[in-house]
């Protein structure tokens, strides 16, 4: 019995969404180390003291697919997984891993290479924070 669009849609989404969170957990990222001073906005700790943040930077991750008018864009915007991207395609935000750049971004990247893997135009677009 074929598979109709909705479930095979289902499915590479699912696979790229879990290969890309497994992919992030697996990632180490490199911690950052703030520095708070007196009268800024996090001075909660005394003059020159340190703190790290084990996430690394804070930032931004997505997953451009295009066109918009594609079978699985539309799919994807149905079913509430992505919104239309300001420079064409749909977009997928990545809204796991805290606030970790570094992990959002593999986590796009392993997306959309799941999703090239089966056909798909996409690419991962990322940005600090």
């Amino acid at each position: 019995m074929p598979v109709n669009n909705d479930e095979k849609w289902k499915r590479l989404f699912m696979n790229g969404y879990d290969e890309g969170f497994k992919a992030a957990r697996a990632h180490t990222p490199q911690p950052m180390t703030v520095l708070t001073t007196v009268g800024s906005f996090c001075d909660k700790n005394p003059k020159g003291n340190e703190y790290v943040v084990p996430d690394g930077l804070c930032g931004f991750a997505s997953v451009i697919v295009k066109p918009g008018n594609s079978s699985f864009a539309k799919w994807l915007k149905n079913e509430g997984l992505a919104e239309k991207h300001y420079y064409g395609g749909v977009y997928i935000w990545i809204s796991d891993h805290n606030q970790s750049y570094e992990r959002k971004k593999v986590h796009a990247n392993k997306m959309a290479e799941i999703f090239q893997l089966a056909g798909i135009a996409a690419h991962a677009e990322s940005r600090l924070d």
